[in-house]
């Protein structure tokens, strides 16, 4: 009878030891992390939201239907309304509400208002905007975009370097376009004993003449001009009246990439160079090679896939990957990222840094003679 008894207790404590060895496993089969996504849904910056918001919703479905050992995520929408105010608020809320340490952050403002808390509390930021100072002093981010100084200082190395002639800067008052000047490409100019006369402008200004005017006054032969791409076709236009021969040429940026209206720019009568991630050129030349943007380009009827979607993509599966190969703890998932140095995505090659910020495929290209082409050697004319 003793024997017996002996026999089933260590039958009972053999199950239980088994089930319990199997239950942690099953646990981090069926585990699923959350990710918080701040973008502007609502309001008059609405529009910026759409890209991420249709890329996250991609890389969501297409990793529910991975085989492979990566992540499944899911994915909470909270609208910022473009308000780093508004955000700030609904952080809180859904730090609250979801109990995750995992966020993608879009706009430069919203991102820096977010950043401190963030990293207070010990989340992972994956920030989607272009500023070049956004990633100073960070501990716990990482950037899936261009950082502007890459711009900037690109711009600033092909800036004819006449020093007969004045160089005319005309940018935005955004946050990032003021830094690139006031950085990167102003310091340049002076170090080199360049001549520059500057003039900027609100964000849907819609009357430029003046800027434009002092501009051929001061005999200005090119134009750096940065900002966002929705206020270009007035400027261009303008430039048109004032300059119809099409003498001043334009150099720009990123700005480019977004101008909404290169299928009706028979009024852009000069030569404009312009530097943007390589798979905003490549959308603008002839149609995406990367099958994601591919996709997208299919399934939201858009000639290309933005570059903010493609970065945004990239954020979600490489957080995915990094959190499979870890514990899913913060710091080992950035270390995780940033141990990669370079990763092939939907945007080209993303190079990290070790404090998080990132290098990325740029390309140059021209606007001439009603048609976009790829620059191979920027000094072409």
């Amino acid at each position: 009878m003793k024997k017996l008894i002996g026999v089933l207790i260590l039958s009972v404590f053999f199950f239980l030891g088994c089930s319990e060895s199997e239950r942690p496993q099953q646990s981090r089969e069926e585990k699923r992390e959350t990710i918080v996504a701040f973008l502007p849904l609502t309001g008059d910056l609405a529009f910026l939201g759409v890209p991420g918001k249709r890329a996250i919703e991609m890389a969501i479905e297409d990793l529910q239907k991975s085989t492979g050992n990566t992540q499944k995520l899911d994915v909470k929408f909270v609208d910022t309304m473009a308000s780093p105010k508004i955000a700030v608020t609904r952080y809180a809320e859904a730090k609250t509400r979801y109990n995750t340490n995992f966020f993608i952050t879009t706009l430069t403002g919203v991102s820096q208002a977010l950043k401190p808390l963030i990293e207070k509390d010990g989340g992972l930021q994956l920030i989607v905007a272009i500023h070049p100072e956004i990633m100073n002093n960070s501990t716990n981010a990482i950037r899936f975009c261009l950082n502007a100084a890459q711009e900037a200082s690109q711009i600033a190395n092909v800036v004819d370097k006449d020093t007969e002639s004045t160089v005319g800067l005309l940018i935005s008052k955004d946050a990032t376009s003021t830094a690139e000047v006031d950085n990167y490409i102003i310091p340049k100019l002076e170090s080199g004993g360049v001549s520059y006369l500057l003039k900027d402008f609100q964000v849907g200004q819609k009357d430029f003449r003046n800027e434009l005017y002092s501009f051929k006054e001061a005999n200005v032969n090119q134009i750096v001009m940065l900002g966002y791409g929705s206020d270009f076709p007035q400027i261009l236009k303008q430039l048109a009246e004032i300059d119809p021969e099409g003498k001043i040429s334009i150099i720009g940026g990123i700005g480019f990439a977004e101008f909404p209206d290169w299928e009706h720019a028979s009024y852009i009568n000069r030569k404009v160079r312009f530097i943007a991630p390589s798979i905003s050129i490549e959308g603008l030349i002839s149609k995406q090679s990367n099958i994601v943007a591919a996709r997208y380009s299919e399934k939201f009827d858009e000639k290309y896939m933005p570059y903010d979607g493609a970065f945004t993509y990239d954020a979600v599966t490489v957080l995915a990957n990094a959190i499979a190969r870890t514990n899913g703890e913060v710091m080992d998932v950035r270390n995780e990222i940033l141990g990669l140095k370079t990763h092939n995505g939907v945007a080209g090659d993303i190079s990290f840094l070790t404090n998080g910020d990132v290098e990325i495929s740029m390309s140059w290209a021209v606007y001439a003679s009603n048609k976009i082409k790829l620059l191979g050697n920027i000094n072409e004319r």
